[in-house]
């Protein structure tokens, strides 16, 4: 789960490799399959499903998906990669928003154009311009994404995600206009809201 109208799917073809004819054969036809039956179980709600063999491709192969419709990037050859993604716009890789777009203009391509593709700022950067420009850290996701490869937070979701997306936290919420004459009374809540928690922790079998 992603949100509530997206999901990640991770499927290994045993004794494909990636970028095999039969191996892009064969996500066409689970791409199909799931369409047509989220379609059926729904009564005519349609998805689109973009495939691809890293986590970034997929995210962009569903881009190109939209609306109603289906993608699967499956070739390992860069330059088929940087075919498939240069024409897209910047904002599509994930976790390009607004802010660091304008950076890209302002501090990288030194141009105001209406909408940056992916292939404008791969032509005109680098690891080193882009950490220079854009922190360390984002810098070196964003070189990742323009050559269509994960980096290390989408790896994890791809390697384990039941431990990337197991709950973290639990907690309790308490309403603003809650009021106390007393420090016994606060004292008393606070035993309460423990109580409370403990319970929620036990019913999912935690500590």
């Amino acid at each position: 789960p992603i949100s509530i109208d997206e999901a990640i799917c991770v499927k290994y073809l045993d004794g494909l490799p990636d970028g095999d004819a039969s191996a892009h054969q064969q996500c066409e036809a689970i791409t199909r399959q799931i369409r047509r039956d989220v379609f059926d179980a729904t009564n005519g709600c349609t998805v689109s499903i973009g495939c691809s063999n890293s986590l970034v491709l997929a995210r962009l192969a569903l881009k190109k998906a939209k609306p109603n419709g289906q993608c699967v990037m499956a070739s390992l050859e860069q330059d088929s990669i940087d075919a498939f993604i240069e024409e897209l716009p910047l904002r599509d890789l994930p976790g390009v928003g607004a802010t660091i777009v304008d950076k890209v203009q302002q501090h990288i391509l030194f141009e105001q154009t209406a909408e940056p593709t992916i292939g404008d700022l791969k032509r005109n950067s680098s690891l080193q311009l882009l950490a220079s420009k854009l922190g360390t850290k984002t810098g070196h996701k964003l070189h990742l994404f323009l050559s269509g490869k994960d980096d290390e937070e989408n790896s994890r979701v791809l390697r384990d995600p039941l431990d990337y997306f197991a709950r973290k936290s639990i907690s309790v919420d308490i309403n603003y206009a809650i009021r106390f004459d007393t420090i016994h009374e606060i004292d008393e809540f606070i035993d309460r809201i423990c109580e409370h928690l403990t319970t929620k922790l036990g019913e999912i079998d935690m500590v």
